[in-house]
């Protein structure tokens, strides 16, 4: 695996210390590394890691032997620690290797009680979809409307003084989606209906989706800043709350007219999930068949263990958009505005024609594109 840890990390000597640091890893425990000690039979005996652990009532040893080697371990080597384990009177005995064991190796160290494990890099399933090495596109949609006016409304005055104009004037903000200075009322029985911020904001919504869904995917624009204007129309007509009432007039609305114009910024986002760490690797165990996950974390130099999943990873789902080389899009709300600077490219689509209609959901309506 090209960008796994063991090839990058290990040598022998080094993969001896890794041994040595799990186990040190694991608490109160006394863990040397290359100790030589003579048994009883006078025989000087090696040992590349060797652990202690004493309790009020007996001392277990355990003598680990390690193999970065670029073949199998043989039988022979098991042999070799069985022999230790006996002359040294140890109370277990371990081998660690990462190219794993010949058959007759493994079947002979199941029968002396000799633990014998495989260290491998993480495949790319065990880092969970999309892999370790992650590649995405960012796409930032904001959007601003400007210059909203009602062609052919019609006004009913309710006092004598008729004013020069009615210039309607709406912030849009967080705070004031719910203005009730900008109430609709049904034109049929005055019933109160939704408000008109809340509409500016679904149509918001609306234009910035569809012009991120036409040009949103394109890599010509990477790194930039790409400004849409369009000529948007909202039609009020069939919809039952289009009346709009101040303390001059009711004024029944037919459709808006928006200049609009829609900014998004595409950038591309590279992750390696393993870029904090030393190295991420699975341990395995071929008498138990357990197997764990170990990492080490470069800032603080922590090693991290846990269970290693055996799952056979789910089937490919058509709908899962979570994949290298997918956008995700993050639509930002009408408040927010655009911001024009050198990197910016100007288009312009074509009118956007969109529709009010009576829906059954949380804001009792939905906007909806229409033919032009």
């Amino acid at each position: 695996m090209s960008n796994g840890f063991l090839h990058k990390l290990f040598d022998w000597k080094n993969f001896e210390l890794f041994v040595k640091d799990l186990y040190s890893a694991e608490g109160d425990v006394l863990v040397e590394h290359d100790v030589t000690e003579i048994g009883k039979s006078g025989a000087s005996r090696q040992i590349d890691v060797k652990v202690t652990q004493k309790t009020s009532f007996h001392t277990y040893t355990t003598i680990i032997e390690c193999k970065y080697w670029k073949k199998a371990v043989e039988r022979t080597t098991v042999d070799i620690v069985a022999a230790s384990i006996e002359d040294l009177n140890a109370s277990k005995g371990v081998i660690f290797t990462t190219k794993g064991y010949q058959q007759g190796a493994e079947t002979y160290a199941k029968s002396k009680n000799i633990d014998i494990f495989v260290v491998r890099d993480l495949l790319n399933e065990d880092w969970g979809k999309p892999g370790r090495n992650i590649q995405l596109y960012l796409n930032i949609v904001g959007g601003q409307m400007s210059k909203a006016h009602f062609p052919n409304a019609q006004a009913m005055l309710i006092v004598e003084d008729q004013p020069d104009d009615m210039n309607l004037e709406i912030n849009l903000s967080q705070e004031n989606l719910d203005d009730k200075a900008f109430l609709l009322y049904s034109a049929k029985n005055g019933d109160t209906g939704p408000n008109l911020t809340r509409i500016l904001s679904e149509v918001h919504n609306t234009i910035t989706h569809n012009i991120n869904s036409i040009v949103g995917q394109k890599n010509e624009f990477l790194d930039h800043k790409l400004l849409v204007k369009s000529d948007v129309n909202v039609s009020f007509s069939g919809f039952e709350f289009r009346q709009l009432r101040n303390k001059f007039a009711a004024v029944n609305l037919s459709e808006m007219a928006i200049n609009f114009v829609t900014q998004i910024s595409r950038s591309e986002l590279n992750i390696d999930r393993a870029e904090s760490l030393d190295y991420a690797l699975v341990v395995q165990n071929y008498v138990t068949e357990q197997a764990h996950y170990v990492s080490k974390k470069s800032e603080s130099g922590e090693i991290l263990v846990s269970a290693y999943k055996n799952e056979p990873p789910p089937p490919d789902d058509p709908n899962d958009v979570f994949v290298n080389g997918s956008t995700m899009n993050c639509f930002l709300g009408p408040w927010v505005g655009v911001d024009i600077n050198a990197s910016t490219r100007i288009g312009e689509s074509s009118p956007i024609h969109l529709k009010i209609i009576s829906a059954e959901n949380t804001l009792g309506f939905s906007i909806v594109p229409v033919e032009a």
